[in-house]
């Protein structure tokens, strides 16, 4: 678990804005990437239902193409969804080319001109391109490390989240080899945060 401190943040322009938020907003947004997943995203949905909560979903244009039924699931159930790509390739790997067609596409078939990259890393060169055709660059700043599949001691997870302020993003994933462990961690943050009394909110 780690969060990206501010000076981090500071000094990443041009995105820094969308990396830590804190103090900016009176909520935390919980953020999903990797989805759509049959079964995975069902369980995830039925968790924020429980919790009566709203998250932000980073989805795979590929992806929502194969499960166009589980997309308007996520959709009818009230949240946010918004790109991660066409397919999850890290940006560096791709031509510009490639580039500019994978977001595109995804945002097409998403419905959404908010762009997350995957494993959050994208050349200056593309940001610039983002910017210049009207997308929203939007990252984190607060990790748990859901994908380590192999959560810490409880107190371990509360003592983490109870640093956890307004206006930051949080990072979870669906996807199989760890859907079990971000079932944990939603449990903990909305227990943890609402005794701090913050909100949760989508973007």
């Amino acid at each position: 678990m780690y969060r990206i401190p501010n000076i981090v943040s500071n000094v990443s322009k041009p995105w820094a804005n969308l990396r830590n938020g804190s103090g900016k907003h009176n909520s935390v947004f919980l953020t999903i990437d990797d989805g759509p997943v049959p079964d995975n995203t069902l369980l995830i949905l039925e968790k924020l239902r429980s919790h009566n909560l709203h998250a932000s979903f980073f989805l795979v244009g590929e992806k929502v193409e194969m499960y166009p039924a589980l997309t308007h699931e996520i959709r009818k159930q009230g949240h946010a969804l918004h790109s991660h790509g066409y397919t999850h390739v890290r940006n560096k790997d791709l031509s510009f080319h490639d580039f500019t067609h994978s977001v595109k596409h995804a945002a097409s078939l998403i419905g959404s001109n908010v762009y997350r990259p995957p494993y959050g890393k994208i050349p200056i060169r593309y940001i610039r391109w983002l910017k210049k055709n009207g997308f929203t660059l939007m990252l984190w700043n607060v990790d748990v490390r859901d994908y380590k599949n192999c959560p810490p001691e409880p107190h371990v997870i509360d003592r983490f989240l109870r640093k956890i302020q307004p206006g930051d993003v949080v990072l979870l994933h669906d996807k199989p080899e760890c859907v079990h462990t971000t079932l944990i961690f939603i449990d903990h943050i909305v227990r943890v945060l609402r005794e701090k009394d913050i909100t949760f909110s989508v973007f």
